[in-house]
């Protein structure tokens, strides 16, 4: 059967065809592939530095942030590390609500700070913003180099 002739869609050609090479196995992961790249939902709104990448993207009921610095109105705010926290959580906190999510459904944090020594603070910050019954599973790291000089940036994986 030709690809011309074919009443197949194009995904379920690859997925056929893979079944047939690679088994039945192979041809349902590459047909959940090209699915989910028709089903996922493109967060345009929020903070972006750099246009090459998305502030969110949601699939199958994830909410996937990108990492997000101390930006407003487009430019990185004069502050201290305290100042760039805050402003990070709360750009963090815009993307979830432009979701459809919430600081509550955060299940996974990703935290990259500059220097340890403002790791406590840090601490004190991301907590104040978060229900201490529902604070989420997290990693913090200390980044030599942050985008734009940034002091703080901070990525999540939270459910609708």
């Amino acid at each position: 059967m030709s690809a011309k002739s074919s009443s197949l869609s194009c995904t379920t050609q690859i997925a056929l065809a893979g079944a047939i090479t690679g088994g039945l196995a192979l041809g349902l992961s590459l047909y959940n592939f090209f699915q989910s790249r028709k089903s996922r939902t493109i967060m345009k709104t929020g903070s972006k530095a750099v246009p090459v990448y998305f502030p969110a993207h949601i699939y199958n009921g994830v909410v996937y942030v990108s990492g997000q610095v101390a930006l407003k109105d487009g430019k990185l705010i004069e502050g201290d590390f305290a100042a760039q926290a805050r402003q990070a959580m709360l750009n963090v906190e815009t993307v979830l609500k432009n979701s459809g999510s919430s600081l509550d459904k955060v299940l996974k944090a990703n935290c990259y700070i500059s220097d340890m020594a403002e790791y406590a603070t840090f601490n004190e910050i991301y907590k104040s913003f978060f229900n201490p019954d529902l604070l989420p599973a997290r990693v913090c790291v200390v980044a030599k180099q942050l985008p734009l000089g940034a002091l703080v940036e901070i990525d999540v994986v939270a459910t609708l």
